[in-house]
């Protein structure tokens, strides 16, 4: 028995001093387990530390960086508008007008160089001739002829009327009676004693005066002297003389050219006009036959429209050259006096 306790109390002891080994080795163990845990968390909070500061430098060094690069833009910005508020507003309107005038050459040279080939082969060539103005002499046959077409000798005080009554007058405003009368008188200068010719041949001549006029075939009439008898049957016109002519007016008409003007197609006349009766010399008269505007101290006897012209009221024939005719027809006259 007691040696079964000495057993039992050796074992004990034996595993008391296995145990209490084995509890030393093993707080050895975890001493060193610790340590090293303590050195290795060491190591990685230093390691974190470091790399924290690393980034808190970069992201220090972005921040500078972006400061920078913001107070450069900005610094640029400034100086751009204290260039552009520094600029002369006269530089600016120079280079709008540079600008401008660039712009109007190009469109020039596209539309007139550029396209400008096309369009003449569609196009014939045309020269614009250069509008001359040539003084002709008044007092040339010429120039005496073209207006005299429009006068006749019969009646003095008729040819007032009908041309320089009104203060503007035209072909159409001249009665038919005047209109033949002309006629007539146009045809006997071209054919000096001429006693019959036919209805178109006055009309012809009429056109030559007058252009295209609407004729009334009628007797015509010269102051009771003379009567070209119209014939409807055969369309034609005979002179009769009469024995109670008076080829005596009471009515004068004095008339000077004073200019002459040809001017491409057209040819302008300026005539001083006066009329007057047995005692006293106007410068016109009015619808109702009365002369008016007496010249002081001039009667028919001592008047001479050389002299005096300027006093008197002045009128402009116009004429336009017909090629069809070959002549020059009455556009107007008019009172510009």
């Amino acid at each position: 028995m007691k040696k079964d306790d000495e057993m039992s109390n050796t074992f004990v002891s034996e595993v008391g001093q296995k145990s209490a080994i084995f509890n030393q080795d093993t707080e050895s163990e975890l001493e060193e387990l610790t340590e090293e845990q303590e050195k290795n968390d060491s190591s990685t909070q230093l390691q974190n530390s470091i790399e924290s500061d690393k980034l808190n430098e970069n992201q220090q060094e972005e921040d500078i960086k972006e400061e920078e690069d913001t107070e450069f833009l900005e610094a640029k910005k400034k100086k751009k508008n204290k260039k552009y508020k520094k600029r002369n507003p006269f530089t600016m309107l120079l280079i709008i007008i540079i600008c401008l005038v660039l712009g109007a050459l190009a469109s020039y040279y596209y539309f007139e160089i550029y396209q400008k080939p096309t369009e003449k082969e569609k196009k014939p060539t045309t020269t614009t001739a250069k509008v001359v103005e040539e003084q002709l002499d008044p007092d040339s046959i010429f120039v005496k002829q073209l207006i005299q077409k429009y006068d006749f000798n019969a009646d003095e005080g008729e040819q007032y009327t009908q041309l320089y009554l009104s203060e503007k007058t035209i072909p159409d405003n001249l009665s038919q009676d005047y209109l033949k009368k002309i006629g007539v008188n146009n045809l006997t200068t071209q054919a000096y004693g001429i006693s019959t010719f036919t209805s178109d041949e006055l009309e012809k001549s009429i056109k030559e005066l007058v252009g295209d006029s609407n004729v009334v075939h009628s007797d015509i009439i010269f102051k009771s002297c003379y009567i070209y008898k119209y014939n409807e049957d055969t369309k034609t016109y005979t002179l009769e003389k009469t024995e109670n002519c008076d080829i005596n007016s009471e009515i004068k008409t004095y008339r000077k050219i004073t200019k002459a003007v040809k001017k491409d197609q057209k040819i302008t006349l300026t005539v001083a006009i006066a009329i007057a009766d047995s005692e006293s010399v106007y410068k016109s008269k009015n619808i109702n036959d009365t002369l008016t505007d007496k010249l002081e101290g001039l009667t028919p006897d001592n008047f001479d429209i050389d002299k005096e012209y300027t006093q008197l009221n002045q009128y402009t024939y116009t004429f336009d050259y017909n090629k069809n005719t070959n002549s020059y027809i009455l556009d107007s006259i008019k009172l510009i006096k």
